[in-house]
Order: structure tokens, then C-alpha cells, then sequence
């Protein structure tokens, strides 16, 4: 089983840009035995990517009433079941793990890094806020990784440094809109 992060997102879309950006900053880090992509926020492109892996973690940005430009929101697929409010456009991201699990094509794991955005119209470019989040963003996808390296699919550790520099900033996801329909959930 293998580690899979994903950028999803437009780059002609300013700040909808920023799940490609992070992915490509993590690139650039070889991170051993984690595959790195982008893919657009379509439910199909996200199952193929995420289709076989132990550990997904989805970089997308998100808007909402609560939104702080270049703020990091990190969930998990419980989180999204409950909250039901961050979404990859034709279908929410929960109702897209839900879709791969009754396929067999759902990660065992899944982990959303979102951020904030400010700036989703047409162009190019991050906003300096959520540029500037990029770095964080990419911390926080890395502990996660080393804490999935050093747990598995089995759970977490407790007080382990990895788990409790993962959790200190980001914050849980909670009502959040959907960044190309405008709608809330």
C-alpha cells in the first residue's frame, strides 16, 4: 500500500490554485514511497488518484462564513462525515469517500489539508495570504506523512511529536463552501 497526496485544484483560478502549489512544493521534497499528484476536484479524477493507497491526503482550498485568507484546516473523513461541509465541487469530499468505500476504491485513511482561500476568480497567482500559507501547508501534509510512517494503518501514537505539531495550528474544517458553486453546506 502506498502514500498518496493530492493537489486538487485550478491554477487559472488565483487562489484555487493553491492544492497544485503544495503538491508541487512536495515534490520537490522526494518524499520516499508517497506519490505525488493534481488532479481537477472531479469525483472520478479524485478516486482514480486516491484508488489503492493506504493514506490519502487532499490539499484543496476552501471559502466560507468563517474564512480567514490563508488559514490551514486539517480533517479527516470522520470530520467530513460530520461536518459535510468541505467539497470537491460535483460531489462534497465525504460523499466521494463514501462513493469509493461501497466501490472498494477508497483509501484506508484520508486526511484533508484545506485552506483558506481569498481570491477564486479567473487568473493566475495565489493571493499573498494563501501564498504565504503554502509553506505551512506543506508542514503540516509532511507530519502527517511521518506520522502515518510511524503508526500505520493502525492508529496513532500518543504524544508523539509528529501527531502534536500536525494539530497545533491547522484547524478542523467545519462549515465550509464549496469554492466553485458558492454554495454552503
Amino acid at each position: 500500500m502506498t502514500v498518496v497526496v493530492v493537489g486538487i485544484g485550478n491554477d487559472h483560478r488565483r487562489d484555487d490554485g493553491v492544492g497544485p502549489a503544495v503538491a508541487a512544493a512536495l515534490a520537490v521534497g522526494q518524499l520516499p514511497g508517497v506519490r505525488v499528484l493534481t488532479c481537477a476536484a472531479e469525483p472520478t479524477a479524485i478516486l482514480d488518484a486516491w484508488d489503492g493507497s493506504a493514506l490519502a491526503v487532499i490539499i484543496d482550498a476552501v471559502v466560507g462564513p468563517d474564512a480567514v485568507p490563508g488559514r490551514v484546516r486539517r480533517c479527516t473523513a470522520e470530520d467530513l462525515a460530520v461536518a459535510g461541509g468541505i467539497s470537491s465541487h460535483d460531489l462534497s469530499l465525504a460523499q466521494t469517500y463514501e462513493l469509493g468505500q461501497a466501490l472498494g476504491r477508497a483509501p484506508q485513511r484520508l486526511v484533508v489539508v484545506a485552506i483558506d482561500a481569498a481570491d477564486l476568480g479567473h487568473g493566475t497567482g495565489l493571493s499573498p495570504a494563501v501564498a504565504a500559507a503554502v509553506s505551512h501547508a506543506v508542514e503540516v501534509v509532511r507530519a502527517e506523512i511521518i506520522q502515518w510512517s510511524r503508526t500505520g494503518p493502525g492508529g496513532r501514537l500518543a504524544g508523539d511529536p509528529a501527531e502534536e505539531s500536525a494539530h497545533q495550528q491547522p484547524q478542523p474544517a467545519r462549515r465550509v463552501v464549496d469554492v466553485h458553486r458558492g454554495v454552503s453546506t
